[in-house]
């Protein structure tokens, strides 16, 4: 479809996911609708916010295999939401947490109420 000029260009999205093919899946169904950047990890998305400046980010919770990434999706969150250092121009991104793996539903623990005490505006779980 032709461009219009004047139009407003597609909104963009960061997804931050560092399982390959989830990522290919989130990427094939926003592909026709948004801008998208892809982040695999807590700290390439953190460069990449840096100089980036997306209208969503569509963030992990969970990002690696090792029991201390398991916090890595919330951390990044709160350092958006506070707007420490570089990510200042940012802190009012809108925020949409998601999750593929129910460990933590299984430990009684949800992470829709930490997804909402940290104010992200949703949370998927796949």
């Amino acid at each position: 479809m032709p461009s219009i000029e004047g139009a407003d260009p597609k909104p963009l999205v960061m997804v931050v996911e560092d399982e390959p093919k989830v990522a290919e899946i989130i990427l094939t169904c926003l592909r026709p609708h948004f801008m998208l950047e892809l982040a695999r990890s807590y700290d390439e998305a953190v460069n990449m916010l840096k100089t980036s400046t997306p209208d969503v980010l569509l963030l992990d919770i969970i990002l690696g295999p090792n029991p201390e990434d398991k916090d890595a999706g919330y951390q990044l969150c709160r350092q958006v939401r506070r707007g420490i250092g570089s990510l200042a121009s940012i802190a009012d991104v809108q925020i949409l947490m998601l999750t593929v793996r129910d460990g933590e539903k299984r430990a009684g623990v949800w992470p829709r109420p930490r997804c909402r005490r940290l104010h992200a505006q949703a949370f998927v779980s796949l």
